[in-house]
């Protein structure tokens, strides 16, 4: 998988969209539902709820199907059908939408958790050697990661963008998002992006890993130059602040992914050699292909919605 340097455009906010006003709209319901439901039952109450949503909205469900099948190609027969996968997608999306309003109630509140990989981060950590975490875009693992390093006292500091959150609009973002930003501010600390000027959350973090701190990124983060990868049939934009970083700081590269579990999720954290002879574009075709085995191993955790998946794969 060779990364091909592709260009991002800043668009202008809508002032609210139908997915926000959807999302508002549902939140008071999430907050009962996440309340009244043993923690035993939400996966089924999420995909009944899914399947209810996905009959809602069919040409929204035609569009993404058809995403999905184009995206995946043949992988798709070693898969549920797109139209599994899709609704499976829609119902972890609900689940982590249970999960903010849990832990909004109660900070203190934890879903099970089984880590795999830890020890090899402690190592890192007491060699004094600073540990950046290279998240797996997955839904619900962001969450889920930064509960687990709150819990071990790794402290972490949240590379973010100032728009983080499920909403799209100017009035969801600061609405909505704002409000999932709060939850998650109980657990890291957020080194905040903002258009047009990234270096300094960038020199924050530089500063934290010299210092033998913890920062954490997203896969498909916020980035003025994503690079463009194959993604099984299709392609996926990638931002390479993770790898950039651990090279020029001597750190500890981790990725970070999950899956469900018999009764909850597993987070699993796993080293990726970023010595001075591998590129930061090395690094992140090795990132993508634990990816593509992440999408196989938990299909319902891949948005397939995201703008940074595309079906075209690079040239």
């Amino acid at each position: 998988m060779k990364g091909l340097p592709r260009a991002r455009t800043t668009e202008r906010l809508p002032l609210i969209s139908v997915g926000d006003v959807a999302l508002g709209g549902t939140e008071l319901a999430h907050a009962i539902l996440a309340r009244a439901v043993p923690a035993s039952s939400v996966d089924t109450l999420s995909r009944r709820l899914a399947e209810t949503a996905v009959k809602l909205r069919p040409t929204k469900r035609r569009r993404l199907e058809a995403r999905i099948a184009a995206i995946l190609g043949p992988h798709t027969s070693g898969l549920s059908d797109p139209h599994a996968m899709y609704i499976s997608q829609v119902a972890a999306l609900l689940q982590q939408r249970m999960l903010y309003a849990r832990l909004g109630a109660r900070s203190d509140w934890r879903p099970s958790i089984e880590v795999e990989g830890a020890a090899a981060v402690e190592a890192a950590r007491q060699a004094g050697r600073g540990v950046v975490f290279w998240a797996l875009p997955q839904e619900i693992t962001s969450l889920l990661h930064k509960l687990v390093c709150h819990d071990r006292g790794w402290d972490l500091h949240q590379l973010s963008h100032w728009s983080h959150g499920s909403a799209v609009s100017w009035l969801g973002i600061r609405t909505i998002s704002r409000r999932e930003r709060h939850i998650e501010e109980q657990f890291c600390r957020r080194l905040v992006m903002r258009d047009g000027d990234k270096h300094g959350a960038l020199k924050q973090a530089r500063r934290v890993l010299m210092q033998g701190g913890t920062v954490g990124f997203r896969g498909i983060g916020w980035s003025n130059a994503p690079v463009r990868y194959g993604f099984f049939d299709g392609g996926i934009d990638l931002a390479l602040g993770a790898p950039s970083l651990a090279r020029r700081t001597k750190a500890a590269l981790f990725s970070v992914a999950g899956h469900h579990s018999d009764n909850g999720f597993v987070i699993r954290f796993e080293p990726i050699d970023a010595d001075g002879t591998r590129t930061a574009q090395d690094l992140g075709a090795e990132f993508v292909a634990r990816l593509e085995e992440a999408v196989v191993r938990a299909p319902s955790l891949w948005n397939a919605n995201l703008r940074q998946w595309s079906p075209q794969a690079p040239d």
